[in-house]
């Protein structure tokens, strides 16, 4: 295969030269970044030839899985990507000690605190769904 015939393979596997439908793009791809919600939506929006601003969120989650960072998965894919690695990464707890990501000590929390903090997002998630921000805001008046 020719570099050109490689880059065109390439493209056409993460479905940028022939959109296709939400579900199979997510499917075929993993998933897709979300640490920012905006550009998981646009690359969405360049894949999928059923894309609609109303409904794109639709048998989507938002979680922590590949390689410890946000990703939007299809619904049914998610026990996958939990399940890897027999589930030990993502019970992984790196908030507590040192660890390659978390070198300051001062960012490590402690049972109690991270416990305190588990209660306090569950106790504003109870009333409705929140945003990120809108929990940082929740946790903020709490502290």
């Amino acid at each position: 295969m020719t570099i050109e015939e490689i880059k065109i393979r390439q493209m056409a596997n993460q479905h940028l030269l022939k959109p296709t439908d939400k579900m199979t793009v997510l499917h075929d791809l993993c998933g897709v970044q979300a640490q920012f919600m905006v550009n998981a939506m646009h690359s969405l929006k360049i894949r999928c030839s059923d894309y609609n601003e109303d409904t794109v969120k639709d048998g989507l989650v938002k979680n922590w899985t590949v390689r410890g960072t946000v990703h939007v998965f299809a619904e049914d894919d998610l026990p996958s990507f939990i399940h890897c690695n027999n589930g030990q990464d993502y019970l992984r707890n790196d908030w507590r000690g040192y660890t390659f990501w978390n070198q300051r000590d001062k960012w490590a929390l402690t049972p109690e605190r991270q416990a305190y903090f588990a209660n306090v997002i569950l106790e504003a998630l109870k009333c409705s769904e929140l945003t990120r921000e809108e929990l940082k805001v929740s946790a903020d008046k709490t502290v």
